[in-house]
């Protein structure tokens, strides 16, 4: 069947946008922007629909670690958390970072090698404690969370 449909056939009615799928007519509709009793102009590409992303201020999270071979907490538990990253500031040796159990030396945690930087994966992050370990006590590392 053909796409468009008059309105009043038989009087000179309007043509309106339609496209027939199935046998189906489903009414095209054309957006405009603005408020109540504004006309912005419709949605193009020149003229896209507005969208707002609130601002993502990220909070210092870095520390060094206190102690050899003994888990710290990074960052508690947060379920508003949208994402994290850590810099390992040491360019020879390893942190180990996790975010789903005590950080461990071992395949339960992350390694992040001397001078590397993990992120969290976006959409993906977890909201409980993250916490780190390395070798060496002393040893720094950058970090944030959003």
């Amino acid at each position: 069947m053909a796409d468009n449909t008059t309105l009043n056939e038989g009087s000179d009615g309007d043509v309106i946008a339609t496209d027939d799928i199935n046998g189906v007519k489903h009414q095209r509709v054309k957006m405009t922007l603005g408020v109540d009793g504004v006309n912005d102009g419709d949605v193009s590409k020149s003229n896209p629909i507005p969208t707002y992303n609130p601002p993502i201020v990220p909070i210092d999270i870095s520390g060094v670690l206190a102690q050899a071979d003994i888990a710290q907490i990074v960052s508690q538990a947060n379920p508003a958390r949208q994402g994290w990253w850590l810099k390992n500031n040491d360019p020879k040796r390893s942190l180990w970072v996790s975010d789903v159990t005590t950080a461990g030396m071992n395949y339960s945690s992350l390694e992040i090698k001397g001078g590397a930087l993990y992120e969290s994966p976006i959409g993906g992050c977890s909201s409980l404690e993250i916490s780190v370990i390395g070798a060496i006590g002393g040893q720094s590392y950058t970090a944030r969370e959003w």
